[in-house]
């Protein structure tokens, strides 16, 4: 049945939501999204339907933005393609496997630091 598709990604995002609210309102923290979970909970995920799928988005978008501050402020930039999704992915869990307690977007950030430097053009 093509429903049962759309019922399961809708779930998903209703467990984001929740996990992400719960973070969002336990703490002070300055961001929001799958960045605030905990690794271990991002683990505890993965395994879920289309997980992965999300919490890739969500690492290229971060490091896409971060990249986008560097060219504002004229810092050379990160290559996001020199490591394949594959192999980002790969980082990640990891990472998240070693650090559990970290958030999320520690991982995220320790990967897009572990990518090579794009110099600008002067």
């Amino acid at each position: 049945m093509r429903g049962d598709g759309a019922v399961k990604k809708c779930a998903l995002v209703l467990a984001f939501l929740g996990l992400i609210s719960q973070n969002s309102f336990a703490e002070a923290i300055a961001g929001s999204g799958l960045g605030v979970l905990t690794c271990a909970e991002i683990t505890r995920m993965h395994n879920q339907d289309d997980t992965e799928v999300y919490t890739l988005i969500w690492a290229q978008g971060y490091m896409s933005g971060a990249n986008v501050e560097r060219l504002v402020r004229r810092e050379n930039t990160r290559d996001l393609g020199a490591v394949s999704r594959s192999g980002q992915r790969a980082f990640l869990l990891n990472y998240c496997d070693r650090h559990p307690l970290e958030r999320y977007w520690v991982a995220v950030k320790g990967l897009m630091d572990s990518l090579p430097e794009h110099q600008l053009a002067k």
